[in-house]
């Protein structure tokens, strides 16, 4: 990586010249940078809406730059037959447990978002019992003065 380029222009560069490569592939074209940097400005680069991230099997990631008209055109390697990205589902929030970028998701028995660093999955009646227990928690420790 030369002193004036960021890691950000690196990626953005090397998913430039390799539309719907994979989040390894990145990884390979970059070796000046660590994984989890990658992963960091991949993330950043997601939710700023600069870069789109496509689920084509469970944890394996397509990576094009939003304004890359082959990214839609290029079918996915072995697509998946029961997993899909949800289109309009949005998790906002970043993973509770490492911070990492939740996804949407479903399959026969599950459908919610799930975090492409760690795994953790959620789903709406997670979140609620997660929601009750905190606000059970919060209730104890006030109660108890």
């Amino acid at each position: 990586m030369t002193q004036s380029a960021t890691p950000t222009d690196l990626i953005v560069e090397r998913i430039t010249h390799h539309p719907g490569c994979s989040l390894d592939d990145v990884v390979a074209f970059c070796p000046e940078l660590t994984w989890n940097r990658i992963f960091l400005e991949v993330d950043r680069l997601s939710r700023s809406g600069r870069l789109r991230i496509m689920l084509t099997g469970r944890g394996r990631y397509r990576l094009a730059l939003a304004t890359d008209a082959e990214f839609c055109g290029v079918p996915p390697p072995d697509p998946p037959e029961r997993l899909s990205v949800l289109p309009h589902s949005r998790h906002d929030n970043p993973c509770e447990r490492c911070r990492g970028l939740m996804v949407s998701e479903h399959d026969d028995d599950f459908q919610g978002w799930r975090c492409i660093l760690c795994g953790e999955r959620v789903d709406p009646v997670i979140l609620a019992q997660r929601r009750n227990s905190e606000s059970a928690g919060v209730g104890a420790v006030h109660g108890g003065r």
